[in-house]
This record gives structure tokens, sequence and C-alpha cells, in this order.
């Protein structure tokens, strides 16, 4: 599908249909698809919870101008890249995406740890923490990039923050002597 456009709504019996024109490149790349919305969200929904990642992932990459900017969907298919090893693809998605999300910004930054772009990687898990301050996992995360570079300037000034959270070090302080002696 070269382009798909949302032509009407209909609501019937509590139940929204969209009609779709669908503009083809060649007349060999035609698809047969439902037209009801609802299959459609039943069909991801079933996927996502299969955990099929990579059936997801494929059905929305088909479907996706079906979705109308649906943020949930949207957010599912970047994690099913994250969770299929595809981090370049993520970032792409991520970085061409038109509305910024911070719940994103947390699959931005371990794709970037995971591709080990540590400086853009630090640069989105502060950014998440921004708009997080109370999650630990994404600090824990980010702690550990620091360990590994060892910058125990860093290393203090978020355990302090970890501290403050918790109202206990003595779990990151453990972590931190495991980590940073492997």
């Amino acid at each position: 599908i070269k382009k798909s456009f949302c032509l009407k709504r209909i609501l019937k019996k509590g139940e929204l249909t969209r009609i779709f024109l669908d503009v083809y490149e060649s007349i060999n790349e035609v698809l047969i698809v439902d037209l009801e919305h609802k299959k459609i969200i039943e069909e991801l929904t079933n996927l996502i919870n299969n955990k099929d990642f990579s059936g997801y992932s494929k059905y929305y990459k088909k479907i996706r101008n079906r979705m109308c900017n649906n943020k949930i969907f949207y957010k599912w298919y970047i994690s099913s890249l994250f969770s299929l090893g595809n981090y370049e693809m993520c970032l792409n998605e991520i970085n061409n995406s038109f509305e910024e999300n911070d719940k994103l910004d947390l699959v931005a930054a371990r794709s970037y740890t995971k591709i080990g772009n540590n400086e853009l990687a630090k640069k989105f898990y502060e950014g998440y923490l921004k708009s997080y301050p109370s999650e630990t996992n994404p600090l824990i995360e980010l702690i550990n990039i620091y360990i590994k570079e060892k910058d125990t300037k860093n290393i203090d000034k978020l355990v302090k923050k970890y501290s403050k959270i918790t109202k206990s070090p003595v779990e990151v302080y453990k972590w931190i002597i495991k980590y940073s002696s492997s």
C-alpha cells in the first residue's frame, strides 16, 4: 500500500467502523484486508497477548495507516521491535515519530544501550527520569552505564537519588558492588 486514507467513520450499535481507500504502487501489492477496525484491533491485541512480537510487527506494518495514529498500538509496535532485538528499526521509528512520548524515551534509552551508544542512552534515561522521577528501574539502568564507565561522581549522585526514592541505599550498594567487580 502506497497510501491509505480513512474516508468515513460509522458508529453502529456501539461499534466504530472505518472505511478506507487504499492507493497501491502496483496491482501485485493488493491485500485482502477486513475493513472493520474492530477486527484489526482484535488481531493486534491477540498477537501482543500471545507475545508474538514478530507477527505483531509484520501485521502492524501492513495496517499501520489504518490505525489513525493510535498511540497504544504504535507503542506496542515499538516494543515489539525492541523485543525482537531490532534496535536500529526501533530507534528509527521513535526518531521519526510525529509526537513526543516520554514512555518511548525509555525504549530509546534501552535501545541505545543495546547498540552501545551510551552517550545517547544517558540522554534518554535522564529525559525519562525527569518525567518519571520516582521510577527506580531506569535509574538503576543508568547507574549501570556509569559503573561501566567508572564515573563515581555520577554513581554517587544517582545512588543518593535512589536512596531518597526507596528510603534505603543498601540494596543499590549491594548491586553496585556485584556489578563493579565483574
